[in-house]
């Protein structure tokens, strides 16, 4: 999404600009596409606007794409292996088999390791299955799911935006307001911002496109087609390390 929100941002400032939007999926925003069961769509994931969190960015999608929200206070639950358990939970609270998943009761850590050490037994396995999702090292999705899936008496301190504004709301020093699309499926988003982008004539969508570092340049790759794009200046709106890679080990180890 941030990719398609500085496409639009920089179009519609810059209007004698082109402004390619280059992505590798088959679709703009198809993270957003939901699973189907039998005849019932679910967003895959948990989807919905913290109002409080991104004011500018509820009103962006209102004013700008035009889209239609009902506004609720939140109010999540958390699936852990079999059971559905509230989100900031007392331990007592939970079930005995998850109790007994946690060696110590109450921990309070700066470093997110020694909250995911402090895990064993099922709920370690599940967690270290379901990394395999995003990476073959955990070290590196951790974050996923501490300290989303620990009970309360847990708290890792962190300077992260997100992880600040959750603790805010576990204390209830802030109330949480979500904001989902009419529809319930936040794939709205994905058809609403391809809308917009058509319309702008100085964007041009490349969708099956990779973007590669060779002999020092960055080329793109569309259908195993190398393709020409002449420009001053990228923007990288997803993780740059398969860039820096190459660039420089300086960069990388860094």
């Amino acid at each position: 999404m941030t990719g398609c929100l500085t496409a639009f941002k920089i179009a519609k400032k810059y209007k004698l600009c082109n402004i390619y939007l280059i992505d590798n999926s088959k679709e703009i925003l198809q993270s957003f596409n939901p699973i189907k069961f039998d005849n019932i769509k679910f967003n895959n994931g948990y989807h919905a606007l913290e109002i409080n969190r991104s004011p500018k960015l509820f009103k962006f999608l209102k004013n700008n794409l035009k889209l239609k929200f009902f506004k609720k206070k939140s109010n999540r639950f958390l699936a852990i292996n079999k059971f559905l358990i509230k989100e900031n939970t007392s331990i007592n609270n939970y079930p005995t088999s998850l109790q007994n998943c946690f060696i110590n009761k109450k921990l309070t850590s700066k470093n997110i390791v020694d909250l995911y050490y402090n895990i064993i037994n099922s709920l370690k396995k599940t967690i270290q299955i379901t990394s395999k999702r995003y990476s073959d090292n955990i070290n590196d999705t951790l974050h996923f799911f501490i300290p989303w899936f620990i009970p309360k008496e847990f708290n890792y301190k962190s300077n992260d935006e997100g992880n600040i504004f959750r603790e805010k709301i576990k204390k209830k020093q802030l109330d949480n307001y979500l904001a989902v699309p009419k529809n319930g499926l936040f794939t709205s988003l994905s058809k609403a911002f391809a809308k917009q982008l058509k319309h702008l004539k100085n964007v041009k969508i490349f969708l099956n496109t990779q973007a590669k570092y060779e002999n020092n340049e960055i080329i793109f790759i569309n259908n195993e087609k190398k393709i020409c794009l002449h420009y001053d200046y990228i923007f990288i709106c997803t993780t740059p390390i398969f860039l820096l890679k190459k660039v420089s080990q300086i960069f990388y180890k860094n």
